[in-house]
């Protein structure tokens, strides 16, 4: 058993969820969030509000999943990520689950 993490802006919320509907992973569940970004590195040029994190609307998306279909998942999320046209990519995590019950 494994616990899949998926991390998505907003903006992707509904391809996120046909992600794990393709992957055969029926039960999942979903959260807003809401990310922030330090933009402190960056030159004052590059960042008209000079010091502010940036606050961007995500969501994350959890699921108790067999091994089988969290890489079905992965495997569809680099093929998703592969073909995004944007700086946003959905971003997984799996964790091993020791006992479940």
């Amino acid at each position: 058993m494994k616990l899949l993490l998926v991390t998505a802006v907003k903006s992707y919320q509904k391809e996120a969820a046909k992600l794990f509907k393709e992957s055969g992973i029926k039960a999942f569940s979903h959260a807003d969030i809401n990310g922030f970004k330090s933009l402190e590195d960056g030159s004052i040029q590059d960042n008209w509000f000079s010091g502010i994190s940036e606050n961007v609307k995500s969501v994350l998306f959890f699921s108790f999943a067999n091994s089988k279909d969290v890489n079905v998942f992965l495997t569809k999320l680099d093929d998703f990520n592969s073909k995004l046209e944007s700086d946003n990519p959905l971003k997984a995590a799996v964790l091993n689950i020791e006992t479940f019950r």
